[in-house]
């Protein structure tokens, strides 16, 4: 909402329907803090899913490893 009020779309319609919505005062946020604080979000999602990705290769290269030692 608050890059709503920046490019001045804050009309009165508008503002009665984020009223209506319950979510006016979301209007008065800091943009730069939210930016930032969704760029930390997402940086800590990939890094959480990079990791998961890379055990999951992990875990397959053990797999193939123990099938090539049992078929020995």
């Amino acid at each position: 909402m608050p890059c709503v009020k920046d490019i001045g779309l804050w009309g009165e319609d508008l503002q009665k329907a984020y009223v209506e919505m319950g979510v006016f005062e979301l209007g008065d946020a800091n943009l730069d803090l939210l930016m930032s604080q969704d760029e930390e979000i997402a940086e800590r999602l990939d890094a959480e899913r990079f990791a998961a990705e890379e055990q999951a290769r992990v875990d397959e290269v053990n797999e193939a490893i123990d099938q090539g030692a049992t078929t020995d």
